[in-house]
């Protein structure tokens, strides 16, 4: 089975967040999918292949460093950019960022315009938003 394509895959565990997330970023045109947690977000995963993922570090059930560390022994899910999307202060050192697959990163206390420059930045695109 050919694992559907998105753009955008949100894990996310504080809900109003997540489907926040989800309705701006489809009012953009990207094709979004969510996760409430790690162990949904890598289930998720075996079915769809997003161009980037926004990733929250803290979560229940299974961390973002621990979805990282999954995603890096699968060869199809350790080239998907990721976002790291969180509230937390500390941030992966550079050389832990690189090992993880980590080349963005947007503090939640930074807001939606910053999210979506990193979004912009990482897919590759201009100021256009994309085709639906």
């Amino acid at each position: 089975m050919t694992p559907l394509t998105v753009d955008i895959f949100v894990i996310e565990d504080h809900a109003d967040t997540r489907r926040a997330l989800v309705r701006l970023l489809t009012s953009q045109g990207y094709r979004t999918q969510s996760a409430a947690d790690g162990l949904e977000a890598l289930e998720r995963l075996e079915k769809l292949t997003p161009r980037v993922i926004i990733l929250d570090r803290m979560m229940p059930v299974m961390d973002g460093r621990a979805v990282l560390n999954h995603m890096r022994k699968n060869e199809r899910l350790k080239r998907i950019p990721v976002i790291d999307y969180t509230a937390g202060s500390d941030a992966y050192t550079p050389d832990e960022a690189a090992e993880l697959g980590v080349i963005g990163r947007v503090p939640k206390v930074a807001g939606w315009d910053k999210l979506q420059s990193e979004i912009k930045r990482v897919i590759g695109e201009s100021q256009e938003t994309p085709q639906s």
